[in-house]
């Protein structure tokens, strides 16, 4: 798979259950036919390392698109349903 920075090796995964704690401490569940999941790139050095140790994870538009972001303060935000 190609991005920006070049490509990264992906997996297809079927059967997919994304589980979320919801703010009343019940669980909100997520069913997927499948996923695209990316593997992180190998750092050659610990400059590299550090460099993507500060990558955040994502989840991609196709779940993102099923809630409402929503933010509460500075750097908080979560999904709403």
């Amino acid at each position: 798979m190609g991005g920006i920075g070049g490509g990264s090796d992906a997996r297809m995964l079927g059967g997919i259950r994304l589980i979320f704690t919801a703010t009343d401490g019940s669980a909100v569940e997520e069913k997927l036919q499948f996923v695209h999941v990316l593997r992180n790139p190998v750092a050659r050095n610990d400059e590299d390392r550090k460099i993507l140790a500060t990558f955040p994870c994502l989840l991609g538009l196709d779940i993102i698109r099923r809630f409402t972001l929503r933010f509460a303060e500075k750097n908080f935000a979560y999904l709403e349903r």
